[in-house]
């Protein structure tokens, strides 16, 4: 809680506690916030104007306190002579047809995704585009999702499968003991001001500690993010709790997600590589039936977000001594085995 002489929304608050990000939960959305999103949230937000903010711009809020918007409207139409009632082309104009099919693709974190998803834009139109660039298509309506043709972001793969219509399914892999050095690099090159401006957990620890002292910390080896994160997140299991459900959802070994994410695999209709990634756009196109880009230009890529400077500072980028090349590969056994099958299908 905040102290005496400190208001909640000042610049100099501590970073929110766990029960601050419930308690906001519940005054806002009317639930209580799974163990992902309380560990987002406490991450993304360090005061509380930061975190009201992020809940009142979401979809969900709208979605939930429609209601009470609807029933003003009634009130005020039944002061004036011809009652106007909303139309559904009104609310969703820009509806598409239901057999329409959608490109979903799935943007596991460090492996290339931004540099796709300014490609995909110019292949659709940036209109075509649905905006929820990360987890939270389960806070949309059916008609919401209905009006988009491609779906870019960090999903997990249950909430693809609220999208309606035909989907190609696409992603990119990379060696997942790379991802987590590239993740670690990223989360280290944060400035301080970022951090602590948006209270981000995984690049503090990363300021924090070396590389080799980063994989050796059990809260940091406990953390979705880094234990395993393919495999949970192409698994059939939420990696977020839908707006709806206010039950706890059930969860699952490592071992039944690897075989669900291995399930899921076959679903798609493409996997490329960071290794042959340039390579893999052109054949994606193919694909896509789309014309392959004239340039691939890379976007987010680390150097230049470093030399740009904006909530990014330069470092040395680490790389891990072999003892602790040991200690990433126990954790993402099960990420490597959904890897070498990618590798299998797609390669």
């Amino acid at each position: 809680m905040t102290t005496e002489n400190t208001s909640p929304d000042s610049a100099e608050a501590p970073g929110l506690t766990e029960d601050e990000i419930r308690t906001g939960y519940r005054l806002f959305l009317d639930r209580a916030p799974s163990e992902t999103e309380l560990a987002r949230m406490q991450a993304a937000h360090g005061t509380f104007q930061s975190l009201r903010q992020t809940f009142m711009k979401s979809a969900e809020f709208a979605h939930h306190y429609a209601p009470y918007g609807q029933a003003r409207n009634a009130e005020q139409t039944q002061q004036v002579a011809i009652p106007r009632q909303a139309t559904l082309h009104s609310q969703e104009p820009n509806m598409q047809p239901s057999d329409a099919q959608r490109v979903v693709f799935l943007h596991v974190p460090k492996c290339g995704g931004t540099t796709l998803h300014h490609i995909l834009g110019e292949w659709f139109g940036p209109h075509n585009v649905h905006p929820e660039r990360f987890n939270e298509l389960y806070s949309y309506t059916g008609a919401q999702l209905a009006t988009s043709l491609v779906f870019s972001g960090h999903y997990d793969y249950y909430a693809t499968t609220l999208i309606p219509g035909p989907k190609q399914l696409i992603s990119f892999l990379r060696d997942p003991a790379e991802r987590l050095v590239s993740l670690y690099n990223f989360h280290r090159a944060h400035t301080a001001e970022m951090i602590a401006e948006n209270n981000l957990l995984l690049p503090r620890w990363a300021n924090q500690y070396d590389i080799d002292d980063y994989f050796s910390r059990p809260e940091i080896r406990a953390h979705p993010a880094i234990n395993n994160m393919i495999v949970r997140v192409f698994s059939g299991i939420p990696q977020t709790t839908p707006s709806l459900i206010s039950a706890p959802l059930r969860t699952g070994t490592l071992d039944d997600m690897l075989e669900q994410a291995l399930e899921s695999l076959e679903r798609f209709a493409f996997v490329g590589f960071m290794d042959t990634y340039d390579a893999d756009v052109v054949r994606l196109g193919a694909v896509l039936q789309r014309d392959p880009p004239a340039d691939v230009g890379r976007h987010q890529v680390l150097d230049d977000m470093m030399e740009a400077g904006i909530g990014m500072r330069k470092i040395e980028k680490q790389r891990p001594s072999a003892q602790c090349r040991d200690s990433i590969e126990e954790l993402i056994q099960y990420d490597r085995k959904f890897y070498a099958r990618a590798q299998e299908l797609f390669g």
